[in-house]
């Protein structure tokens, strides 16, 4: 699929968003911390759950490099 134009959705075709959606998830377990977050990367708290949870989003370049930054 690389070399078109259709949006990637997350899925198995998306191994790195993975690893860090699951690694941001165990960091994200104490209360307000996704709140928190999303404050801090600029987006709804309910966006952190679409691309976490629900998997139904994925961020763009810079709110996946915020995270990553947070996370390390």
């Amino acid at each position: 699929r690389w070399g078109s134009y259709s949006t990637v959705r997350p899925g198995p075709a998306t191994p790195y968003w993975n690893a860090l959606a699951t690694a941001l998830e165990a960091e994200l377990t104490v209360y307000g911390s996704k709140a928190r977050l999303a404050r801090l990367i600029g987006v709804p708290r309910q966006r952190i759950h679409d691309f976490l949870r629900g998997r139904t989003r994925q961020p763009d370049a810079e709110l996946t490099l915020r995270p990553l930054h947070w996370l390390t």
